[in-house]
């Protein structure tokens, strides 16, 4: 056995080793892809055996994600860990487990990976449209949404965080949203979008209209969006409610998803 650094070069061998699975990390891939196996704080190893690759380390900025389609020995990674600046390791639960031997954990999060290929469930309100952020005034509307929101409580000020995403409209991210009566009530956002890939982030329904299927409805919009695009819809979730929701809509439950922040590595 030995790891490597690998290059574009290697991404056939890449594509082989997630066989079946790769559709269920497009993200992953395109991540590769979009660095070029290589960026100032972006590396890519790989181990071999017999001329096979049977598992990947990548070190995306300050995140470790390991990746293997077999029970491998990762020990083979701990020196190149040790030469790594990373904040967390991130990936398939059962996987990113066998590395806890050679970090200092400062905290520790599960949650699960789901993906989409096709939308299961029609719109509860199809008379009601669904547009996405495209002006200034538009991300002020979302402002006042997220404040309504426990989790949004600790954004900036108004006017700094629209001034820092203004610019942002329309470029590798979208926010889809339903409004009633002229009231922005629901919403959904990607972050990352590429060719084959969309991270679906901040989900997020005011209280006042919780339960009438208006985030449902959002996010079936967005996900026929993106799936008529060639892009798969990926999800990360530990809301229960929200697991129930998200596969009645068709989301494919991928894998537990654990997170680790180490201590200053």
């Amino acid at each position: 056995m030995k790891v490597i650094k690998l290059t574009l070069l290697h991404h056939e061998d890449v594509v082989s080793l997630f066989g079946d699975d790769i559709k269920k990390y497009y993200f992953i891939i395109e991540d590769l892809i979009r660095f070029d196996y290589s960026a100032e704080n972006f590396n890519v190893f790989g181990e071999y055996e017999n001329n096979k690759l049977n598992s990947i380390l990548l070190n995306n900025f300050d995140n470790l994600t390991y990746y293997s389609k077999t029970n491998r020995n990762v020990e083979i990674y701990r020196d190149i860990i040790n030469g790594l600046e990373f904040k967390k390791i991130s990936g398939p639960s059962h996987l990113v487990e066998k590395f806890i031997p050679f970090i200092d954990i400062n905290n520790d999060t599960l949650s699960y990976l789901g993906y989409v290929d096709q939308v299961c469930k029609k719109r509860n309100h199809s008379s009601l449209s669904i547009k996405f952020i495209g002006t200034v005034a538009e991300l002020g509307y979302y402002y006042d949404l997220l404040k309504l929101t426990e989790e949004y409580q600790t954004i900036p000020e108004k006017e700094v965080y629209i001034n820092n995403f203004k610019n942002t409209i329309n470029k590798n991210n979208r926010t889809a949203y339903l409004s009633v009566d002229g009231v922005m009530v629901s919403a959904a956002s990607t972050a990352i979008e590429n060719e084959k890939s969309a991270i679906v982030i901040g989900v997020i329904t005011n209280p006042k209209f919780r339960n009438n299927g208006y985030g449902s409805d959002v996010l079936i919009h967005l996900f026929e969006t993106l799936l008529e695009e060639g892009k798969f819809p990926y999800l990360f979730y530990n809301n229960s409610i929200a697991r129930k929701v998200y596969k009645n809509l068709g989301v494919k439950e991928v894998c537990k998803w654990r997170v680790i922040g180490v201590n200053e590595y």
